[in-house]
């Protein structure tokens, strides 16, 4: 079957790195791998240059030229040289805009459509895109070669003994850089290896984030690794896990069939075995995050304690205290009589020596910007792995919605009380995170034509909101005589009066 043949694929890069200073953003260029790639795409745009060359007319065809009237003296065609280096350079700009930008990020389209209608969509804006881009790489390449034209053609006379046409204009002046012929096969010669080479991204993106439908359970053993539940388990192949939980999305939004098999009793026993099974491993991821947003909350937190302007005020009651238990970072307040200030107020741990001389060079001028801390990193991190939890989310969301009318057995109210309390769980700590990190709150308004991670922690904050409201709409004031703890109705209040 096509599920299971998607676990032989190649790794795609699912979730994105996220670097929290410049520098190591930078430093991801020199790989080894980086740099083989880099490698192969410059001798990509290099042999394509050269083949590209002989329809490029008498001109660019050939790498030296004889004279009519000097058939002994081989001259070098300078035209033909700065068209290969432009091939050259346009594989090393690519590639190295391919891993700044990481144009391998799988990111799945919120609309599900056919293949060809997807790629039939961004064509003609690729294709803009391109003529754009190259026109953009064009400019810093003849700056280059102005600057350094001369050294490579200098290299070439001198090792092959060659010589320089003296009726030709050198290309490394401000005359040669203005020949309107050279400018047009050059900006012809970049659109076709950026549009080629972006194409290909968009192939490689289209057939990896097409839905798959998986077979909700089998009778037949051959086919249990294939089914849906194991394809959202599968935590060793992240693709094949989250083809599984869109492919679940789907049928708890527009399946009344499928879902019919999702809320049926196994035969014989009459167990909710499939319900169970799926919605504890949607409960398990959530709970994750809940769990990673939290400890990055409790960290922040306590960041904010060891300032020296928190713990200096003498004149208040009670002060803040910071302990670190099993990796976790806690924050607690109040103080017991007979302790004194310095019990209550516990030193901030020793910061690394790479810490401080990071610190120490972010101060300087021109050093600081590669080594200062980017604003969102953090948030961007912690969340740059949630896509399946947004899914997994509003899966659940619209399954217990259905279940009001479809569920004949009454299996998902059970599991109502767990499902409230891990999406108002995570629907808090979101909301603190939020209020913690002021560059989490603000939405970015800068449109990029590239993939990106950073609208994932709005998205997760939307779905949880209206997951929420779309059970509250169902359930009306009946959630209300859930058996709930005392802190979940609690949260729980503001959504049924409508007020969050």
């Amino acid at each position: 079957m096509e599920a299971s043949l998607c676990c032989q694929h190649r790794p795609t890069q699912l979730f994105p790195n996220v670097t929290d200073i410049r520098l190591r953003k930078v430093a991801w260029l020199l790989r080894p791998g980086c740099l083989v790639h880099i490698s192969v795409y410059m001798a990509a745009g290099f042999v394509i240059s050269c083949c590209s060359s002989i329809y490029a007319g008498d001109r660019f065809s050939g790498f030296v030229k004889y004279t009519e009237y000097e058939g002994d003296i081989v001259y070098l065609n300078e035209c033909h040289v700065m068209f290969v280096m432009y091939g050259l350079y346009t594989g090393l700009y690519f590639c190295c805009q391919f891993h700044l930008y990481q144009l391998n990020y799988l990111q799945f389209p919120i609309i599900q459509r056919e293949k060809f209608f997807q790629v039939r969509s961004e064509v003609a804006s690729m294709f803009i895109r391109c003529v754009t881009e190259t026109l953009h790489q064009m400019k810093y390449f003849y700056l280059l070669y102005f600057l350094l034209g001369h050294i490579p053609r200098g290299w070439i006379l001198h090792s092959l003994n060659l010589m320089l046409s003296p009726d030709a204009q050198p290309l490394d002046t401000v005359w040669g850089l203005l020949d309107v012929g050279v400018a047009i096969q050059l900006l012809l010669l970049g659109c076709f290896l950026n549009y080629t080479w972006s194409l290909s991204v968009l192939l490689y993106r289209v057939y990896h984030t097409e839905r798959l439908e998986f077979p909700v359970d089998s009778a037949f053993d051959s086919y249990k690794n294939k089914s849906l539940l194991s394809a959202i388990s599968c935590q060793n192949k992240a693709l094949l896990q989250h083809l599984g939980y869109l492919d679940l999305l789907h049928l708890a939004r527009f399946s009344p069939v499928r879902r019919r098999q999702v809320l049926t009793l196994s035969q014989p026993g009459g167990h909710p075995h499939t319900w169970n099974k799926l919605s504890a491993a949607c409960l398990g991821d959530i709970d994750l995050l809940t769990t990673q947003v939290q400890e990055s909350n409790w960290s922040a937190m306590a960041g904010v304690a060891h300032k020296p302007q928190c713990v200096s005020d003498a004149g208040e009651g009670s002060t803040l205290r910071y302990r670190s238990s099993a990796g976790v970072n806690t924050i607690f307040t109040g103080t017991k009589e007979g302790e004194s200030k310095s019990s209550t107020t516990a030193a901030a741990p020793s910061t690394p020596w790479t810490d401080k001389v990071t610190s120490f060079l972010a101060q300087k001028p021109l050093i600081g910007f590669f080594f200062r801390q980017l604003p969102d990193a953090k948030s961007r991190q912690l969340f740059a792995n949630s896509q399946k939890q947004i899914w997994a989310i509003d899966a659940l969301s619209y399954l217990v919605a259905a279940s009001f009318t479809e569920d004949k057995f009454g299996i998902v109210q059970r599991s109502l009380p767990s499902i409230l309390a891990s999406l108002l769980n995570l629907h808090e700590n979101v909301e603190k995170h939020f209020k913690l990190s002021s560059s989490s709150s603000r939405r970015t308004q800068k449109v990029s034509p590239y993939p990106s991670d950073a609208p994932l922690r709005h998205q997760l904050h939307s779905a949880l909101k209206t997951s929420i409201y779309r059970i509250v709409n169902v359930f009306g004031t009946h959630l209300m005589d859930v058996p709930l703890s005392a802190e979940c109705r609690k949260k729980l209040s503001p959504f049924i009066d409508f007020r969050e």
